[in-house]
């Protein structure tokens, strides 16, 4: 291992099925074939079995890999794509891990995933996910180390100002603003408020106030987060 994996989970095979956009899914068990299909992306689609591992009985390394949608070759191309047209729409936060796991793995998201996640986005599908999960997943994206990239991604696909309430073409984020986001502080929570000051800072204070409400944030730091927004500059 080298010092390269922190952490290991272990888990059935399973499948899954949204009753609805955006919504958590019914799961089953089931076997690796749909377990690899319900996966968000290729890269993380892919298995190999331990038995075959252990007794490899002289085939290589990649050819015990389990590997049905092309994961390998994505991998080495250095880019993000789904499995499916419909994943966006089943689980919309994926439009932000899709950011998050192309900075990982220094690469780029893919045309067709691109196109799909624009489509999605159009069609309002992240308005179906509640604030807490998409804040799941912006803490995740604030504790990278390559958090600033990431979040310049997502700004690129018009993920945080939809995110955000505001027009992306009237109130661009700046690489100026993304740098002040992260600071110099580690800390996340900073990193959080930050986020959203320079929200109702460029979009409607009241949207973001009403929306941190019901992400069940505090009156004290939502209050926390409107008065530092206006001690930020008009422009950045």
């Amino acid at each position: 291992l080298n010092g390269g994996i922190t952490e290991i989970d272990f888990a059935s095979t399973r499948e899954e099925y949204y009753p609805s956009p955006g919504s958590l899914p019914e799961v089953k068990l089931s076997d690796i074939n749909h377990d690899l299909l319900r996966r968000d992306f290729t890269v993380n689609a892919m298995a190999i079995s331990l038995a075959n591992l252990l007794d490899p009985r002289g085939n290589s390394f990649s050819n015990l890999v389990l590997d049905p949608y092309g994961g390998k070759e994505d991998l080495k191309a250095k880019k993000i794509e789904v499995i499916h047209s419909k994943s966006f729409i089943d689980d919309p936060t994926r439009m932000l891990r899709a950011c998050r796991y192309a900075i990982r793995i220094g690469g780029l998201i893919g045309k067709r995933t691109e196109e799909l996640l624009q489509k999605a986005l159009q069609d309002g599908a992240i308005d179906y996910v509640s604030y807490q999960r998409i804040d799941r997943e912006l803490y995740k994206a604030l504790d990278d180390p390559c958090a600033k990239e990431i979040l310049s991604l997502m700004t690129n696909h018009s993920l945080l100002s939809r995110i955000g309430y505001f027009d992306p073409c009237s109130e661009p984020i700046s690489q100026t603003a993304l740098e002040w986001v992260i600071g110099e502080s580690n800390l996340l929570e900073e990193r959080y408020e930050r986020l959203f000051a320079l929200f109702a800072k460029i979009g409607s204070q009241q949207e973001t106030e009403a929306r941190l409400k019901k992400a069940g944030i505090s009156k004290k730091r939502i209050k926390k987060i409107i008065d530092m927004s206006y001690e930020l500059p008009c422009k950045f």
